[in-house]
């Protein structure tokens, strides 16, 4: 019995070192074949804990068959053995935690601007922690939860934040029809869905992402799939899409919502080529209450390209169009990385586009120069130059430097 038990837990430590750490999504979403393993190592593990049962099942048999000598108080068969007992509780303890994947990550930044009044600062900048439950074959629970900047709060008030991050709800029908509940991600183009500072190349955020033109997080409902692999033109292919209805803009709180229009939108990626090439398209509209109740429609091209095993390419472009004579916004940005050696990057991208946050609502153009280290996969860090240009005159061009280290655990 033992043996059995040694056996599933090598398979589902196998199945932990095959997930990526703390999520993090590779490059043409490979999370999905990385559910399939998971799910086909959780198979083998139900089978090993039916044969762990009947292994039980048979010690108590054996022992509710003693000699009559061995009859308890009330002078009926004795119960199993206390061994026995122990032993239960110890395999069905083992079958709730091997179904369990508790971690998180954390990351600390330093950094400075030529802004005024700005000065040198270091920043605990967020811990992460998360707790995913994949409950039979067809069924996955997860939360996260977000802790940033140090939090404290007191009776007289707090600062820092504290929030739920992620909680959903998947059901895994199969690779090409699957639905989830809860609050998740945003599909939309290619940053916002892996958009923590320990996944991403660089420290600035995009402009379109500093912004939340369109809110990173949904409370609603998702359902997602991709289509089986075809070759075209000698080139493999397929496609993976996502579509969701919400809540809109509005993310905590959900028993008190301020309007009764939903938020709904797409997302349809094409995944070719050997090295995993993507092109994508995101839709997505809106009743933003913070501004009246205004529309919002947002669409969005975006692309990540590997011409090269050690380059890539990679663009977002949207638009967002808004009603109640709020102005069209026009933003995007192009990157090029190179991977210097192994775990060494170096990354530049140029963004350009209409700024709400800190432009006045008019072109901010950025130009973000990284050089990234992963020494081993479990720490990530990052030195980076940005310069930040306004066209609006009553806002400060400046330029900032930053250190990041990042790790999961």
């Amino acid at each position: 019995m033992r043996g059995v038990r040694t056996i599933g837990s090598v398979l589902v430590a196998l199945a932990m070192m095959a997930g990526p750490a703390a999520g993090e999504p590779a490059a043409g979403d490979a999370s999905d074949e990385i559910r399939t393993l998971r799910e086909t190592v959780q198979r083998q593990q139900q089978a090993i804990d039916q044969l762990s049962r009947a292994v039980d099942d048979l010690a108590a048999r054996q022992t509710s068959s003693a000699p009559p000598a061995a009859q308890d108080a009330m002078g009926g068969p004795p119960g199993p053995s206390a061994e026995v007992q122990l032993e239960d509780r110890t395999a069905r303890l083992e079958r709730m935690v091997g179904n369990l994947d508790v971690g998180g990550w954390m990351d600390f930044r330093a950094g400075d601007s030529t802004q005024d009044g700005k000065s040198t600062f270091f920043d605990p900048h967020h811990l992460y922690l998360y707790f995913d439950s994949r409950v039979g074959e067809r069924w996955q629970a997860f939360a996260e939860v977000e802790f940033e900047h140090a939090p404290a709060f007191e009776a007289g008030g707090g600062v820092g934040e504290i929030k739920l991050e992620r909680a959903y709800l998947d059901y895994h029908h199969s690779k090409h029809v699957n639905a989830r509940v809860g609050k998740f991600n945003t599909p939309w183009g290619y940053w916002t869905p892996v958009h923590w500072a320990i996944l991403v190349d660089t420290v600035q955020k995009p402009i379109h992402e500093d912004n939340s033109y369109v809110p990173r997080k949904q409370v609603g409902a998702q359902i997602f799939g991709r289509t089986a692999e075809r070759t075209v033109a000698d080139l493999p292919v397929s496609f993976r899409y996502r579509a969701w209805y919400s809540n809109g803009s509005e993310l905590s709180g959900t028993n008190q919502l301020r309007d009764s229009d939903p938020g709904y939108g797409f997302d349809l990626r094409s995944i070719f080529g050997e090295h995993g090439q993507l092109l994508g398209v995101s839709g997505y509209l809106q009743q933003n209450p913070s501004f009246g109740g205004r529309q919002e429609r947002s669409l969005m091209v975006y692309t990540d390209l590997h011409p090269l095993e050690d380059l890539t390419l990679r663009g977002e472009v949207m638009a967002q169009q808004r009603s109640r004579g709020f102005p069209t916004r026009y933003v995007g940005y192009a990157k090029v990385r190179w991977d210097l050696f192994d775990g060494g990057y170096v990354n530049y991208r140029y963004g350009r586009g209409d700024d709400d946050k800190r432009g006045a609502g008019d072109r901010h153009t950025e130009n973000v120069f990284t050089l990234g280290y992963s020494p081993i996969p479990n720490v990530r860090l990052k030195a980076e130059f940005a310069l930040n240009d306004f066209a609006a005159r009553s806002v400060e061009d400046f330029s900032q430097w930053s250190l990041y280290a990042g790790f999961f655990f």
